[in-house]
């Protein structure tokens, strides 16, 4: 029966990509029309954990929405037109730009029925995107059905009333009177008076305590306008985009910047360690305990990373610090969404970091990129490991090692556990890429945390899952510890470079290990149910340290060779 559903769901999940790519080549579709009606279906036969409650027709799913809307600019529940967009120069004008609060990317809102979304890191971006607007015009739909009275014209309910008198702050609510409106809310919704109010708390804020009354009025609003034919919904895709996207246009941009950087500094013949990771614990592991006049101890200081992660009085202390010993810093403006960190090692002494121990002393350079998306993955790392050609000459990158600390989503254990993969499989291809991991798992013997070693699932959206597909691939010979969406990605523009084109040299260290953000297959644990805050503070310096420990001690030992 599992297995049953879960080639149902691999199915369904294919032919929604095949769907949204079609759309986008096509340039538009009507989410209430044919075309969004086959997304809805499709979205609706995957019924992914993350969208909880999606495919009940009197319930909203409330962690969904808020999950959807972090990731989505703010306002996007008023406008009936989404117009998907390159960097098309809008930032020129006089529009206020809108971040959506859990994605770097900068969306417009042009007028008071369109809103614009700039998507620059490629296919999964849009899918991501498209998806998300999918699950929004369901529930949109719900809320329409639920809040007024089908048989006589689409009435507003009594409920409807006074949720649209809270939303549009036509008077002052006392306390007593906001609590009866919860309680309406809460009868539309479907949900009991403790989840409404909890969801209240969690969509507002001092600034904006309605939030979650405006954000299912104006949902159901843009719904009922759509289907009385006043407004209707449309979601468009730019002649620019649709001509960008595939084409490297603004990886290869960012590479040439990351390249130019090191050529300038005099650093592209050194031996290069690339690591793909956050922007803090690398340089946090090398420069805090000098930045902050503390003395490293011989265990590395979890409890120290943590006062770092919660004061940014601290965080801003260790990057000046940093950039005065010679870490550059690239900003990057290239539209990718990727910072970079160029660490010189020629320039830090490791006697007062955890790696006192180490016998390390070299001119090797550590380059720290951000976290990619998706397939942008493979483009940033493609364009990264090509030679540089600069006035007429061609520069081969020097790269001894490459490594990737990921975010993913673990199938058989709990939030902040550690994955060591053996191979990276693509979702519905069985394409794989098994490949010799420095890390082993006895590098992680630890008495709080657990690590597990296996074939990890590279998908096309982690949004998609369900439970019947990863207990497919948990309790089957795949054998899979857990899903992310950059590893198969990466692993294949690595062998790309140094198998086949030869840009860089075979004989390079390959480190890659996963902490758990996320438990899909646990009720609780899902991406929905919020981040690791603090939690993730220890598995994430607990990779980084092993992570420079392999490149420290790889470089002494081959040092020494010499």
């Amino acid at each position: 029966m599992v297995n049953s559903r879960a080639r149902e769901t691999t199915e369904a999940i294919e032919r929604l990509y095949v769907t949204m790519r079609h759309l986008f080549y096509r340039g538009f579709f009507k989410p209430a029309g044919v075309s969004g009606e086959t997304l809805r279906k499709l979205l609706k036969t995957i019924a992914p954990e993350i969208y909880g409650s999606m495919g009940i027709p009197n319930k909203v799913e409330l962690d969904g929405l808020l999950y959807v809307l972090d990731r989505l600019p703010e306002g996007i529940e008023e406008t009936p037109f989404v117009h998907l967009t390159s960097d098309e120069g809008f930032d020129k004008g006089s529009f206020e730009v809108i971040v959506p609060k859990k994605r770097r990317r900068n969306c417009y809102r042009i007028d008071e029925n369109q809103m614009n979304i700039e998507v620059l890191l490629g296919r999964s971006e849009i899918y991501d995107i498209l998806t998300h607007l999918t699950f929004l015009y369901i529930e949109a739909d719900k809320i329409r059905e639920l809040g007024h009275i089908a048989d006589e014209d689409y009435k507003p309910s009594r409920a409807w009333q006074i949720i649209e008198s809270v939303a549009l702050g036509e008077k002052k609510f006392s306390r007593k009177e906001k609590e009866v409106a919860l309680i309406h809310l809460s009868s539309l919704l479907g949900r009991s008076f403790d989840e409404t109010l909890v969801a209240y708390n969690n969509f507002g804020d001092d600034s904006n305590p309605d939030r979650l009354f405006k954000i299912v009025y104006h949902l159901g609003r843009v719904s009922l306008n759509d289907y009385k034919g006043i407004n209707q919904r449309e979601v468009f895709f730019s002649a620019i985009l649709r001509e960008r996207v595939g084409h490297h246009f603004f990886g290869e941009k960012w590479a040439k910047e990351v390249k130019k950087v090191l050529l300038e500094n005099n650093l592209h013949h050194r031996p290069l360690h690339i690591i793909s990771a956050n922007m803090h614990s690398v340089k946090n592991m090398l420069y805090a305990e000098d930045a902050l006049g503390k003395k490293a101890s011989k265990e590395v200081d979890y409890k120290l990373y943590e006062e770092i992660s919660n004061k940014k009085s601290l965080q801003d202390k260790i990057l000046h610090h940093s950039q005065k010993e010679g870490l550059i810093y690239i900003d990057d403006n290239s539209g990718s969404n990727i910072d970079v960190q160029i660490i010189d090692m020629s320039r830090i002494s490791l006697k007062n970091t955890p790696f006192a121990a180490t016998s390390y002393s070299g001119e090797d350079v550590i380059l720290v990129f951000d976290y990619a998306f998706g397939e942008q993955a493979f483009e940033v790392m493609d364009e990264l490991l090509r030679p540089y050609e600069y006035e007429d000459k061609i520069f081969p990158m020097q790269v001894k090692s490459v490594s990737i600390m990921g975010k993913a989503g673990i199938l058989t254990g709990k939030k902040g556990d550690i994955m060591i993969p053996s191979s990276h499989i693509f979702e519905g291809t069985a394409d794989n890429y098994p490949f010799e991991n420095a890390l082993q798992l006895s590098d992680f013997e630890d008495d709080e945390l657990k690590a597990y070693e296996g074939s990890m699932i590279t998908v096309l959206g982690t949004s998609l899952q369900n439970k019947d597909i990863l207990t497919y691939f948990m309790t089957t010979s795949w054998e899979a510890i857990g899903l992310e969406m950059e590893g198969a990605h990466y692993q294949k523009a690595i062998q790309v470079a140094s198998r086949i084109r030869h840009h860089i040299s075979e004989d390079l260290f390959l480190c890659y290990a996963y902490y758990a953000s996320d438990n899909p297959l646990e009720t609780g644990s899902t991406l929905s149910s919020g981040g690791l805050g603090l939690t993730g503070v220890k598995p994430t310096y607990m990779i980084t340290y092993r992570i420079l420990r392999k490149i420290f001690e790889r470089a002494a030992g081959e040092k020494t060779s010499k």
